[in-house]
């Protein structure tokens, strides 16, 4: 195996091939010691090749020859079926054929896909010239094959020619000889060091050229300010923004956020194409009590919000830790007004627990006015934590005294009992993403314990599969064919009835005494050798019987809610909060105004038909989470789509995750989007156009040409799809004839759809109550920011 280099004007760019093809290209393009206006291939020493060092082959030009030949017939000759495979070239058709321009080709791929240096990657083809560039001619092969049309007779020296040898006498190195080229070499490094300073100096102390740029989303406008506020006045980045709108949302949204509860963060640094995952989940103490919905203090788990976010922000952060502050003690201060969607949370919680009183939910049920007033106590919590760091939260000998000591103290007086270092020593894992491919996509996402990551890489990877090995008709899909687009959908229903399934097997795998298991089963659940068989098993005719397990499935109201940032020098985050249930267990801290999660609710303890075998309490043990931050980009572009995503409603919003990235990838809908600058086609003609291969193209007439916008310079039409009608699968229901599991759907669901379904055999079933699930993204495409708010709940965004 060897390295190439394939020209595409005026770029040279790497991509593997096969020895065959080497032989092929050696018997076609001479050798020359010289690059002319020609095709160069580089063949490089590789670990298990020993290649001689700089070897060109090129096709020099021929007096006469045709010079019609272009960059994409060489490159699909190079790409032939059977011949070679280009990995992390590009997507192409059922039939080979390459989907994107040799532009796009050369651009796209000349942007630091291997390790190696970027300046050994692309290098700069000159301008003149190019027709020839890709024409290879016939060649005389009776020679050394080191000729070529640049040399002529009158360069030929000839073997009987005399050689007059002059003795110069020794050289003398010590002196230089400043002649000719030497000197102009010497000029233009000069040249090129003095102007590299004044650049450097320029960047350091001069102003910025390029005004920077972000986004915020969240579920309160007074967060998004925080955030906001913190990029574009605090010279503050994204992780900045991301924290304090985080401690923002512990004060202003309680049903969601609190100093004691849990999350998940994913940071993506766009320079180095990395993301960096943050896992401060809640996890039992180390001799966790039996978990008992009537004993409130049994279902808190050791909180690890504070440290998660500390952590994170000593990596990435910019401003000091006291900074991130200033914005959520004034709203903790001089009150703020609530959220009707925070006083609706209060009423409906306060209604499932009649009789309570003290709870946090139960001055907010009964609030009328203009200003919320959080109790003083937090203000007091928040000042220590700005001034004393995680210390204050989980050192139980720090000064004053600290929240974990009122917190033992407190459980203990509760009959639950833990120890000090449950909290010292608690700690925030960096998992490695768990990675799936999609319609030319990458999607990452958190391993166990977050049961949402895996859940939605396995359905999003196995409807690809899906796809792939039982193609649709593309060009029905764009053009909403009904029958088609329920296809699609059935599939959707079906993998999901799956994927769901699994998830519920899965477990923490940083728990020594289950990991070995835990990780089996999210490979298994990941692995495609063992998703075929259950991809296939999904047939377009017929629906699976409901399965017993998911009557066990998880409660979809955990008290979650998302946050995104992104700002324009290099960071995306995704972050994921939740209590464990909507304002955790209700209850204050006594002395600290901060209240309780109620992580441990998310241990499976049925005893019904299905027996749990992972995701049982156990000592520092992690609940599974059924959902995760999300990271989309595109495969094979380092510009291309990148975005965030978050949700919120538990499982159920991750299944809407599915539907709004499966939407706008497949164009299920046709959801149209505002290409990015630049692009003057019209998004419906590039969509018409590269789908059915031809315009002309009938939707009656099948068409197999797989198109993603991953391999178009369009974009993804995020917020389009999100405002699309959404269905779901189950929750699988008991009832006197036995089980059943209708597939929900929001009012407006388009009715031919509906019939469609139903044609297969699904039950349909409206759903009258406001739709649980909200998905938000926020990110880039190229140089423009790409922003998505669900409009159902009270998710707002804002940018500058």
């Amino acid at each position: 195996m060897c390295l190439t280099i394939i020209v595409s004007e005026p770029y040279l760019v790497w991509t593997d091939v096969g020895e065959s093809v080497t032989k092929q290209l050696e018997s076609q393009f001479s050798v020359v010691s010289s690059i002319r206006s020609c095709v160069v291939w580089d063949v490089l020493h590789m670990p298990n090749r020993h290649l001689p060092m700089g070897v060109l082959f090129s096709c020099p030009t021929q007096s006469g020859g045709s010079r019609e030949r272009s960059v994409k017939e060489i490159t699909e000759r190079l790409g032939a079926v059977g011949a070679t495979r280009l990995p992390g070239w590009g997507p192409r058709d059922s039939h080979c054929t390459w989907l994107e321009t040799p532009q796009d080709m050369s651009a796209n791929r000349c942007l630091s896909i291997f390790p190696i240096p970027l300046n050994s990657i692309c290098l700069l083809m000159p301008s003149t010239d190019t027709e020839t560039i890709l024409e290879p001619s016939a060649l005389d092969l009776s020679g050394d094959g080191m000729h070529n049309d640049g040399f002529s007779e009158q360069d030929h020296i000839s073997k009987t020619m005399p050689v007059h040898k002059t003795d110069r006498g020794p050289r003398k190195i010590w002196r230089w000889k400043l002649e000719g080229m030497t000197l102009v070499v010497l000029s233009v490094i000069v040249a090129s060091v003095a102007l590299t300073l004044a650049l450097i100096i320029s960047i350091l102390v001069g102003e910025p050229q390029v005004m920077p740029h972000g986004a915020v989303v969240s579920e309160s406008s007074q967060c998004n300010s925080i955030g906001l506020e913190m990029m574009s006045q605090g010279q503050g980045n994204a992780v900045d923004a991301a924290v304090a709108m985080a401690l923002c949302m512990a004060v202003v949204r309680p049903d969601v956020a609190s100093l004691a509860g849990c999350g998940m963060m994913l940071v993506q640094d766009r320079n180095t194409q990395k993301s960096h995952l943050y896992d401060f989940m809640c996890s039992a103490p180390s001799n966790p009590s039996d978990v008992d919905a009537t004993k409130p203090a049994s279902l808190v788990g050791v909180p690890g919000f504070v440290r998660g976010l500390y952590t994170v922000h000593r990596h990435f952060g910019q401003r000091r830790w006291s900074d991130l502050f200033a914005g959520v003690l004034n709203l903790a201060a001089a009150g703020f007004r609530p959220d009707p969607d925070l006083l609706s949370a209060a009423k409906a919680t306060a209604a499932e627990h009649p009789g309570t009183s003290g709870m946090i939910f139960n001055d907010l049920a009964k609030f009328s006015g203009e200003s919320y007033h959080p109790p003083d106590a937090l203000k007091a919590t928040l000042e220590n934590l700005k001034n004393s760091g995680e210390h204050y939260f989980y050192d139980a000998h720090s000064e004053p005294a600290s929240f974990s000591s009122q917190l033992l103290s407190f459980l203990n007086s509760q009959g639950v009992h833990w120890q000090a270092r449950d909290m010292s020593d608690y700690t925030v894992e960096k998992p490695k993403p768990i990675l799936m491919s999609f319609a030319g996509f990458t999607l990452e996402a958190f391993p166990s314990p977050s049961s949402g990551g895996s859940f939605l890489l396995s359905l999003l990877g196995n409807l690809w599969v899906k796809n792939l090995r039982v193609p649709l008709d593309p060009g029905a899909l764009a053009k909403k064919v009904p029958n088609a687009t329920a296809t699609m959908l059935h599939r959707l229903i079906e993998l999901s009835k799956l994927s769901e399934a699994q998830a519920l097997r899965l477990g923490d795998i940083n728990d020594d005494l289950i990991s070995a298991q835990a990780k089996a089963a999210q490979n298994q659940m990941l692995a495609l050798e063992s998703r075929i068989p259950m991809v296939d098993s999904v047939t377009d005719t017929r629906t699976f019987p409901p399965n017993a397990e998911l009557l066990e499935s998880p409660n979809f109201k955990i008290g979650d809610t998302g946050i995104l940032t992104t700002d324009s020098n290099a960071l995306t985050v995704s972050l994921s909060l939740f209590l464990g249930s909507p304002f955790g267990t209700g209850q204050y801290v006594p002395k600290t105004g901060v209240h309780l999660n109620a992580a441990m609710k998310l241990f499976f303890s049925s005893s019904g038909p299905v027996q749990p075998v992972l995701n049982t309490i156990g000592p520092k043990r992690r609940p599974l989470v059924p959902g995760s931050p999300v990271y989309l980009s595109t495969t094979h572009r380092k510009c291309g789509v990148r975005v965030g995503i978050t949700t919120s409603g538990g499982l159920w919003g991750t299944i809407d995750a599915a539907q709004v990235i499966a939407d706008a990838a497949l164009f299920l809908r046709s959801p149209p989007c505002t290409p990015p600058k630049g692009i003057t086609t019209p998004v419906d003609d590039v969509a018409a156009s590269t789908l059915l291969g031809n315009k002309q193209t009938s939707a009656d007439q099948p068409t197999h040409v797989g198109y993603s916008p991953a391999s178009d310079a369009g974009c993804l039409g995020f917020q389009a799809s999100s405002g699309l009608p959404r269905l779901r699968s189950g929750p699988v229901i008991q009832n006197d004839s036995g089980l059943s599991d209708p597939v929900s759907a929001e009012p407006k669901f388009d009715t031919n759809l509906a019939t469609g379904l139903e044609g297969v055999g699904h039950k349909m079933s409206t759903v009258s109550e406001p739709w649980p699930g909200r998905v938000s993204v926020v990110g880039w495409n190229g140089y423009n920011i790409v922003l998505s708010v669900d409009h159902r709940g009270s998710w707002k965004s804002a940018q500058f």
